[in-house]
């Protein structure tokens, strides 16, 4: 039986717009990232192990169908753009 909980790890998808500093925080979590987005800006942490991966400055996460992508890979695939 597959449990959708699985994929929310220790912290869960959340989305927040601070009123007074006007950012627009976000949580979302994948089969290989939790990633951490604040306005165009994301975190990602791979779930794994919770370490920090890097960033990109692409407003959504597309998960990548390989367990194993290197990172610039998954991030191509997606549209992000690494800095």
């Amino acid at each position: 039986m597959c449990n959708s909980n699985l994929l929310q790890g220790k912290v869960s998808p959340w989305r927040y717009q601070d009123a007074i500093s006007n950012n627009e925080i976000e949580i979302t979590v994948s089969h290989l990232y939790t990633t951490i987005r604040i306005n165009e800006k994301c975190y990602y942490f791979r779930v794994e192990d919770g370490v920090f991966d890097g960033t990109s400055t692409d407003k959504t996460v597309k998960p990548f169908p390989d367990p194993f992508p290197t990172h610039e890979h998954h991030l191509q695939l997606s549209g992000c753009r690494l800095v």
